[in-house]
């Protein structure tokens, strides 16, 4: 790939070390029992130093909040994996989409469920920020929104019946309930939202975006 980068980009490759923040919701990026960044985004934030010579510099955060105020001050450069949305826009520059998860519904009932209208005038729980969010403010106002501080507390206020539903990423919701052993719980696919996941790119660093599309 790197006969494909133009003079400039070859330059920003050789200057450039790519501060990125790990958002902790596995299987898309968490850190091992070993210290190491694992996970989906993990893999493909490894092929593209491969491809590019690029290297990254890992900065942890423990909530999604955090990475994006970190993002809107621009102490970072780059966001390993996200979805599209209006608020994001205004200081992301979003890569070509390299993969697609549907959004699902958790509950502690038998059944398979087809449409989040089930729930309105219960509480669901959504970690701020997330995609599943912006769904939800959106397009069921009717629904009362439960903020958890992150998928694996939302989970287990599910299973404690604190709240009705959990509402996420599928990938995030199944890999979390297995790792806290939470599998009596019922996912539905809602097929109406399949986000695209893409990499954030805060603006300001156009040839950085170049690199990472041509690359994915």
């Amino acid at each position: 790939l790197k006969s494909d980068l133009s003079s400039d980009e070859l330059k920003l490759v050789d200057a450039y070390i790519d501060k990125i923040i790990l958002e902790v919701t596995p299987p898309f990026d968490f850190i091992d029992k070993n210290g190491q960044h694992k996970g989906i985004s993990a893999d493909y934030l490894n092929l593209i130093s491969k491809q590019t010579g690029l290297q990254f510099q890992l900065e942890p955060f423990t909530d999604w909040q955090s990475v994006i105020d970190a993002a809107q001050t621009k102490e970072i450069e780059l966001i390993a994996a996200l979805s599209r949305n209006t608020f994001r826009e205004t200081f992301l520059d979003l890569s070509i989409p390299y993969l697609d998860y549907p959004l699902a519904i958790a509950t502690t009932k038998f059944g398979h469920l087809t449409s989040l209208a089930d729930f309105s005038n219960k509480p669901v729980g959504v970690v701020k920020g997330y995609f599943a969010e912006s769904i939800l403010l959106a397009y069921y106002p009717e629904i009362d929104i439960v903020y958890v501080p992150s998928v694996r507390e939302g989970l287990s206020m599910l299973a404690a019946e604190e709240i009705d539903a959990y509402f996420d990423i599928i990938a995030t919701i199944t890999y979390t309930a297995s790792q806290s052993g939470l599998t009596h719980l019922n996912t539905s696919i809602i097929r109406e939202y399949s986000p695209a996941l893409h990499m954030g790119i805060v603006k300001g660093h156009p040839e950085l975006l170049t690199i990472i599309n041509k690359a994915l």
